[in-house]
């Protein structure tokens, strides 16, 4: 009931990102009031007494910068690439048609710049896979944090599922959306997933299918027109395909860096949320008494189990009430704890009250 809102007309239970009731069309304005709405601060809260919220954005800004980086070096490569090709097709035309193995060295140290520029990119494109993995696996851990309930992937499997190979065309679209709907249900953000998705996970089907295509249409043609011995026909055809193949990676390219900055976007969308839902639950936590605990560290509260050992540390008692003793199930019934408020309301201080069994004592029953 915490992601719902009841329409107050026709009782139909919708979801918080609809305006309208899927039924009756009535806004959400006249939905019900429903104590469900306020179960996300107080899951957030039962959840920040056992562990800490941890901040993201830092390596949130670090990925976005990487990204955008990634993006800015493919457009520069694309516009090496351009300003070449013209000049890089003529020479490799040239030299087929000559049968001749020079060739143009001023072009070629325009190619190697080019080239390694494309490698500089490549090894950012992999560092902005590994930090965007770790951020989104820690925004997954975050979101029990800020009442959005359990997503359904652990953070390992989220780190896991995002830096395989093409497995990670398909998995990261969904968990990306489950993030964004969690750390707020009343918004969206569908659409620019699926933007991201067709310019990141579709330039590598427009890759793989454009080139497939381009040739198997230069072989068939090559085949078609090698029996008329037609060198001028043969070379057509061959400079048709590279001008093809040139415009498929510029388009690939083009498609990439848009996809690149559209999950940019997203992720400063999905830190903004987790911004307001942090100072909306600390606020609520706040005005309730409920201790607030700071980000950083592992934070818990006095009279929590320490350690693994079965020992418990006892919270202070106020004057006049006595203090509960730690769980001890072979303790004898009826017998006073040490310390422990006597029926008369003194304190037990007798040397006849035994101590506590030591830890390696044998157990009673």
């Amino acid at each position: 009931m915490n992601d719902v809102w009841v329409c107050d007309s026709c009782r139909s239970i919708n979801r918080m990102r609809d305006s309208q009731c899927y039924h009756c069309r009535a806004p959400r304005s006249s939905a019900m009031e429903t104590p469900g709405l306020d179960l996300r601060a107080d899951n957030a809260a039962l959840e920040r007494s056992a562990r800490t919220y941890v901040i993201s954005w830092p390596l949130a800004l670090i990925t976005v910068a990487l990204l955008i980086a990634v993006a800015v070096l493919g457009i520069i490569v694309l516009k090496l690439q351009v300003d070449d090709y013209p000049r890089l097709r003529q020479a490799f035309v040239d030299a087929i048609a000559n049968g001749s193995t020079q060739f143009d060295l001023a072009l070629s140290v325009e190619s190697v710049q080019a080239a390694l520029l494309g490698t500089v990119r490549m090894g950012l494109v992999l560092l902005a896979l590994l930090t965007f993995a770790g951020w989104l696996a820690l925004v997954t851990r975050n979101v029990p944090l800020l009442g959005g309930g359990v997503p359904s992937r652990s953070p390992v499997r989220v780190f896991t599922f995002t830096v395989i190979p093409l497995w990670q065309l398909f998995k990261v679209p969904g968990m990306i959306q489950d993030v964004l709907y969690r750390t707020d249900p009343r918004e969206g953000g569908a659409f620019m997933v699926l933007a991201a998705w067709l310019g990141l996970v579709g330039s590598v089907f427009v890759s793989v299918l454009g080139n497939w295509a381009i040739t198997s249409v230069a072989i068939n043609s090559l085949i078609a027109a090698a029996p008329a011995h037609d060198d001028a026909a043969l070379l057509a055809i061959f400079g048709g395909t590279l001008d093809q193949q040139f415009w498929l990676a510029a388009v690939v390219e083009v498609m990439i860096a848009f996809g690149t900055i559209v999950l940019a976007g997203i992720m400063i969308r999905i830190e903004s949320r987790c911004a307001a839902r942090d100072r909306e639950i600390r606020e609520k936590m706040a005005a309730t008494g409920a201790p607030t605990p700071p980000a950083g560290p592992d934070w818990s509260t006095p009279g929590q189990v320490a350690g693994t050992g079965g020992a418990a540390s006892v919270a202070a008692a106020p004057s006049g009430a006595s203090a509960s003793p730690p769980y001890e199930p072979n303790w004898p019934a009826g017998r006073p704890w040490p310390g422990s408020a006597s029926a008369s309301g003194s304190t037990s201080s007798s040397p006849s009250v035994p101590p506590p069994p030591p830890p390696d004592a044998p157990r009673l029953g």
